[in-house]
């Protein structure tokens, strides 16, 4: 029976060949990350017979205190229906999904995903090299750009940011855009092609 894991406990040799149709002799899970809203773990899987699928994943699952998993149960809605009805049509790097599934009220959900060792998560402390901020960059207009304007948004039920409903909110969600757009001219646009509107690797330099 495929119910939801509520904790990494849960995510059995059973529960797990019972959602990839194999059979799983075995199971070790060890944690990716601290996890604020959610929690993310590595699991090595052994199979009883010899077969295509890979030997790691990477299991999302909401976090195991009841008060954040309430609170953010809207983002979970949100991430399972990316990776259901979304992530095929943006050209960015994800991971396959395996298995997803989720409760109506997003309280519980499991999101089996491909694992993508040796990589590693960035440090928003730390900060980025160059390069990792050209990807960065390049992947937000993959994001972006394959669904800009394109009314089907709209219609995604769980999405968590809310959809402008007449003109003024439409006006309100522009003004923000805008904004952002003239802080990041500020601090950057001594540094940026007027042809290109792109950073050179060697401008990101402090």
């Amino acid at each position: 029976m495929q119910t939801i894991p509520r904790g990494p406990s849960d995510v059995t040799p059973t529960w797990l060949g019972s959602v990839l149709a194999a059979d799983v002799s075995e199971v070790d899970i060890s944690p990716i990350g601290t996890g604020q809203t959610g929690a993310t773990y590595r699991v090595a899987a052994t199979y009883a017979t010899d077969g295509d699928l890979p030997g790691t994943f990477a299991i999302k699952l909401p976090a195991q205190d009841d008060t954040v998993r309430e609170r953010v149960a809207l983002g979970y809605l949100s991430e399972v229906e990316f990776y259901t009805d979304v992530a095929e049509k943006v050209r960015i790097p994800v991971p396959r999904c395996f298995y997803s599934d989720i409760t109506d009220d997003g309280a519980d959900f499991a999101l089996l995903l491909a694992d993508m060792a040796p990589a590693v998560q960035g440090d928003q402390i730390a900060g980025c090299t160059a390069r990792e901020a050209v990807l960065a960059v390049e992947a937000l207009a993959g994001l972006h750009g394959p669904s800009w304007c394109d009314p089907v948004w709209l219609d995604l039920p769980t999405i968590v940011m809310p959809k402008p409903g007449d003109e003024a909110a439409a006006k309100g969600l522009g003004d923000v855009s805008k904004m952002a757009a003239d802080i990041t001219i500020e601090k950057l646009g001594d540094r940026m092609s007027s042809r290109t509107g792109r950073l050179s690797p060697r401008q990101w330099v402090p």
